[in-house]
């Protein structure tokens, strides 16, 4: 989980200075970046077992955001970005959509586990 938790890491920068590039909304790029940075930030300390009062309490957090930023993400990009000037095909939006989900799951699990599972603040995470 360390090494995707990096590569996330790294995705996510490229798509933030990406979305300043398409030349999106100044809150929607700074949004972004502050949250890719704390979505990073929770799946190295999910990859490293660390759990603690604070990081269940963001966890409750991060997860409904990134759930809302995945949705409004898809939105912006359909709607603003390079593929609305494509002619759109459902088969491509489907396998884009699936691509991304799975990318995605690995993130949405460990969120899910940091903020919604009944361990004692001191335990390692399960399923890590």
């Amino acid at each position: 989980m360390f090494a995707y938790s990096v590569c996330f890491a790294l995705v996510s920068a490229g798509a933030v200075f990406d979305n300043f590039a398409q030349g999106y909304f100044i809150i929607y790029n700074i949004w972004s970046a502050f949250f890719y940075a704390a979505v990073s930030a929770g799946n190295i300390l999910y990859s490293m077992r660390y759990s603690s009062g604070w990081v269940r309490r963001s966890g409750k957090v991060i997860f409904p955001l990134l759930i809302l930023d995945f949705i409004v993400g898809w939105i912006v990009d359909s709607v603003y970005g390079e593929s609305a000037k494509m002619p759109s095909s459902w088969i491509r939006e489907v396998v884009l959509l699936v691509v991304t989900l799975a990318v995605f799951f690995p993130t949405l699990r460990a969120h899910y586990l940091i903020g919604y599972t009944n361990q004692p603040p001191d335990s390692p995470l399960p399923g890590s």
